[in-house]
């Protein structure tokens, strides 16, 4: 289930979730759950890597971005069916030029117009943290997507 079981409410609906969340459904402490997000200052087992990246998940647990100053260039995600096709090589081209110039990066895969690979590189594209997502889907839009934007939506 990709739900919030955050304690917080609100009367828009449940809150995002929280580092704390993820902490007590991963069984792990909340200084865990800083290594694992922030990768580091100290190393976690792979067993408890993979608890705390298990509730991410199914909590859509997204880090807040608010009060960080803005020292890294923006990385957008762009997932397309087909790489090799002209057009879409044409559209990704087109994208770099407009993001190198400011220092932005674009991080370009290609579902091979398979929806269980488009769904597993947009996951990975929000787990990354990248600032923003084109996607081109290769049917219908999946179901996910609807998942992966509300659970990377900031909170107010």
């Amino acid at each position: 289930m990709l739900g919030c079981e955050s304690s917080n409410k609100s009367v828009n609906g449940p809150m995002p979730a929280t580092m704390r969340d993820v902490a007590r459904r991963a069984g792990v402490s909340l200084a865990t759950v800083s290594y694992v997000v922030n990768g580091g200052p100290r190393t976690v087992s792979d067993e408890l890597r993979q608890r705390v990246d298990a509730a991410v998940e199914e909590l859509a647990y997204r880090p807040a971005r608010r009060g960080r100053a803005r020292t890294r260039p923006l990385t957008f995600g762009v997932v397309v069916p087909d790489t090799g096709n002209h057009f879409f090589s044409r559209a990704l081209a087109g994208l770099r030029s407009v993001l190198r110039p400011g220092g932005h990066l674009l991080i370009a895969a290609s579902s091979e117009e398979r929806a269980d690979l488009e769904e597993e590189v947009l996951g990975a594209c929000v787990r990354a943290g990248v600032n923003g997502i084109v996607l081109t889907p290769c049917g219908p839009v999946p179901d996910a997507v609807g998942r992966l934007v509300a659970g990377a939506r900031p909170s107010s």
